[in-house]
């Protein structure tokens, strides 16, 4: 398995791997062991079960034995449910030029042959669903758009989306 410090995702699924400070490194008391400062957080929607939305998994050992099991393939996906309310999410990546529905980090650029990190910016497309309090009235949908820039893209091209 390759590891990616940086994105990958695909339409329904985002995977951020980086390095954090962990809360407990400012708290160690002698005798206790440091977590990892490397962190994988992954957001998906559940669709199944009986808790479903929008769910986040953090893992603070992305180099350990559960590092391959990427959601939404986890034991009981709906525990990591953060928003019920989120009835949609798709995500987008732009390259420079265009948006694609999957990003690799780890991929090699074709002059360079060095990966090509992550994508200039992220779109996160999301639909939000409120019930009605009223008898036979449809539930309310609104949707988002919200475009997340990364700065530390290895972006040249000079096209805005």
């Amino acid at each position: 398995m390759v590891f990616n410090l940086g994105v990958y995702g695909d339409a329904n699924r985002l995977v951020l791997t980086g390095s954090w400070l962990p809360k407990d490194l400012t708290r160690i008391q002698e005798g206790q062991t440091q977590t990892s400062d490397l962190r994988r957080v992954v957001y998906w929607l559940v669709r199944e079960g009986n808790k479903k939305g929008l769910a986040r998994q953090e893992m603070t050992a992305v180099t350990g034995m559960d590092a391959g099991n990427l959601p939404p393939d986890v034991p009981d996906p709906g525990s990591h449910v953060i928003a019920p309310e989120v009835t949609e999410f798709r995500l987008e990546y732009f390259d420079g030029t265009e948006w694609q529905t999957t990003w690799d980090g780890t991929t090699l650029d074709t002059d360079s042959s060095l990966p090509i990190g992550p994508p200039a910016l992220i779109a996160i497309n999301i639909t939000i669903t409120t019930p009605s309090h009223k008898n036979g009235e449809k539930a309310k949908e609104t949707k988002y758009r919200h475009v997340v820039a990364i700065p530390s893209a290895n972006i040249t091209a000079s096209a805005s989306p």
